[in-house]
């Protein structure tokens, strides 16, 4: 990723239980902890300077992810998501 900011965001992001695997195994960052849930879902925590990337990633992965922390973040993915609806309304 590249540094396009300095300020340090903490991530909490939830994986559903269909890519729990993927989640419980990739490495984003040295700082992640990942925990298992009982309803099979993954969280997985970490920090970076890579808010917007972040947001891409969990934009391009749908239903799958879910951001649970920090809330600049989760409020830049409900926006693009309502901008994304506003393209398909007369479809």
């Amino acid at each position: 990723m590249w540094a396009s900011s300095q300020v340090l965001h903490k991530i909490h992001l939830r994986f559903a239980a269909e890519i729990a695997t993927f989640a419980s195994e990739h490495i984003w960052s040295r700082t992640q902890t990942v925990t298992q849930n009982e309803d099979g879902t993954v969280d997985v925590a970490f920090e970076t300077t890579q808010l917007p990337e972040v947001q891409r990633w969990v934009l391009g992965q749908g239903h799958t992810v879910q951001v649970l922390e920090p809330q600049d973040l989760i409020d830049a993915v409900k926006s693009e998501l309502a901008q994304m609806e506003k393209l398909y309304e007369n479809a």
